[in-house]
């Protein structure tokens, strides 16, 4: 990848090379999310993403007779803006002289740099869910609860938790955690997993803050090819390299991802005002499946039978 200037010199002195750690966190997370290599859009044209959702009843019909509910596709669109994803790196002759490490440091920097840059965009973009779950305290029961919210495999199959710093401890603290780990924690440090579902730690997850999701959730759409060019200025004796891919990250199935805060804003304030507040929420704006898992919550009964009026009006009936 590198250039290497042809006239080296030796200098006299012991070089002792120290690299700061720039890594934000250590987590790939291409690995937490769907790689799509055929992206075709160039930088700066604009992406069309569909998230679809089918929504339709099962009938039991008499001979004769049709169904009275159609099953539909509806879908949402958001458009993303293809970006250009580059990394510039320059360093002079008399600089590769004094210490050739300076390319292999400044090759690190940018693979590292790229990465950080990655794993930003798959927080935001995963931070956008809309499937949402709070709880007072960060407990087993919690990602129970949560799980219960996810549109996935009866098997749970590819799902996982993402904590940061401050749940892991929570986690190590833990009681039974501790007990039944007999002691382990101590030694190997290792979370392992809870109710059956491995457990990621980044410090790019906010305090008070998990994910519950699979690789459905988030897609990277890019190029097949990263490009990857070296330039050399011989009169200023530069060199340059430079390293880009064309990507964008978006999220792609919000069913499959949970946001979990933890410690609502509303526990300090009294129990009658909370009862009194005004309800503002807007039901028409809601899809099938939100409307359903909110008369689930409320225990309607034969909510799944209801259409989408009928399931307006009933939760809105209670007060």
């Amino acid at each position: 990848m590198a250039t290497v200037p042809a006239n080296v010199i030796k200098d006299r002195k012991v070089i002792e090379d120290r690299i700061k750690d720039i890594l934000e966190t250590g987590l790939e997370t291409t690995q937490l999310m769907t790689t799509d290599n055929d992206l075709v859009q160039g930088a700066g044209m604009v992406k069309e993403i569909n998230t679809y959702e089918y929504q339709g009843a099962v009938e039991a019909v008499a001979e004769g007779a049709a169904n009275t509910q159609r099953g539909k596709v509806v879908f949402t669109s958001k458009d993303y803006r293809v970006q250009v994803k580059q990394q510039v790196f320059d360093y002079t002759d008399e600089q590769y002289m004094k210490d050739p490490m300076v390319v292999e440091v400044g090759a690190k920097g940018m693979v590292t740099t790229m990465k950080n840059d990655m794993n930003n965009d798959y927080f935001v973009e995963l931070a956008k869910t809309t499937t949402l779950h709070s709880d007072t305290n960060f407990t087993y029961d919690t990602v129970v609860d949560a799980i219960e919210k996810m549109n996935i495999p009866e098997d749970e199959s590819g799902l996982f938790l993402l904590i940061g710093n401050d749940l892991k401890a929570t986690i190590r603290k833990d009681a039974d955690f501790k007990s039944s780990k007999l002691g382990e924690i101590l030694y190997s440090g290792q979370i392992g997993d809870i109710c059956g579902v491995p457990v990621v730690v980044s410090k790019k997850v906010p305090a008070k803050t998990a994910y519950l999701a699979t690789k459905e959730a988030v897609t990277l759409f890019m190029k097949k090819d990263s490009e990857l060019e070296n330039n050399r200025d011989k009169e200023h004796r530069i060199n340059t390299e430079i390293g880009r891919k064309v990507c964008l990250v978006a999220l792609t199935d919000a069913t499959k991802a949970v946001k979990i805060t933890i410690g609502a804003q509303l526990l300090d304030v009294p129990s009658t005002q909370i009862e009194e507040a005004p309800q503002n929420i807007d039901y028409s704006t809601m899809t099938l499946t939100e409307l359903r898992s909110i008369a689930k919550e409320k225990q309607i009964e034969g909510y799944s039978k209801l259409k989408e009026a009928e399931l307006i009006e009933a939760i809105e009936s209670i007060k």
